[in-house]
């Protein structure tokens, strides 16, 4: 496991059409939608692994690759990847909703060395995010996570 350091960039990718809406604004609540069933956490690529947005781009059109092939047997399109967004671990970190709930970045190889989590922290005494909580904490989100790096897959 490698420690994901204050100092260290994260990078979302994004993916359209769910991800972005007309003139490429992000739709923060599906960016980030922290589902309960996935341990409230999202995927990034951790940039000490994978530091050029090449090297960034290049996993994001491999997980549209096999996203495609999966909703292609189910008789649909599928996404297509349009760039990634970037973020101080330490901003992530920091950061803390209304109701208290605070977030880790932490290492999460199973899917590769370069792969990580932004985790939601519940707050004491909460078993697990309202509506209004969800709202919070992509708020937070789109607060620290920076503009779209496009990329137009071949």
């Amino acid at each position: 496991m490698r420690t994901i350091e204050d100092a260290d960039t994260v990078s979302r990718h994004v993916y359209a059409p769910r991800m972005l809406g007309a003139a490429d604004e992000f739709v923060w609540h599906e960016i980030f939608q922290f589902p309960s069933d996935r341990g409230m956490a999202e995927s990034v690529a951790v940039r000490n692994v994978v530091p050029a947005d090449a090297d960034v781009h290049r996993l994001g059109c491999e997980k549209q690759d096999k996203d495609r092939e999966r909703e292609r047997a189910k008789g649909r399109t599928g996404p297509t990847y349009r760039g990634c967004t970037d973020a101080l671990a330490g901003g992530i970190r920091t950061q803390s909703s209304t109701r208290g709930h605070g977030f880790s970045v932490t290492h999460e190889p199973a899917e590769g060395d370069w792969h990580g989590h932004v985790t939601v922290l519940l707050a004491a005494g909460c078993s697990k995010l309202s509506k209004s909580d969800k709202d919070d904490v992509r708020e937070l989100m789109a607060g620290v996570f920076g503009p779209l790096k496009p990329h137009a897959c071949p």
